[in-house]
């Protein structure tokens, strides 16, 4: 297996927890309102998280961790950004509406940090999975 689909293997996995738990907090709070501490606390958790867990696959594999990309790393990172950025794109339009509609910016906050949220995890889930298929 490729470090580059190890990393996005690990990275998944961290987005997954650490997003899950947020939207825990998230709806337990008495209003929509951005909790900076909450929203801080999961940017924190995430970065610990990805330093650890990058340090632990760099450590089983130090050979290909220092390895340069090659054609086939390159290709499967720009495409798998590219639909991540569409995602992001969409999520952002999609919370531009809930403002438009009368929501407010709160809830606006909570839908573009989702889409933020989604679109990085799309970017590994599809780095892994063009690493399956071949690309």
């Amino acid at each position: 297996m490729p470090f580059r689909e190890k990393s996005a293997w690990v990275m998944a996995a961290i987005i997954a927890i650490t997003a899950g738990l947020y939207a825990a907090m998230v709806g337990t709070l008495p209003s929509a309102v951005p909790a900076l501490p909450v929203v801080i606390g999961f940017v924190v958790a995430l970065a610990i998280l990805s330093v650890f867990g990058q340090i632990a696959i760099a450590v089983l594999s130090p050979k290909d961790a220092n390895a340069a990309a090659d054609e086939r790393d390159r290709q499967v990172t720009q495409r798998a950004s590219s639909i991540a950025g569409t995602v992001l794109t969409c999520g952002v339009v999609l919370a531009l509406g809930t403002y438009v509609i009368g929501h407010g910016g709160s809830v606006m906050f909570h839908a573009v940090f989702a889409s933020l949220i989604v679109a990085q995890f799309c970017e590994y889930a599809l780095t892994i999975w063009f690493y399956r298929r071949g690309v």
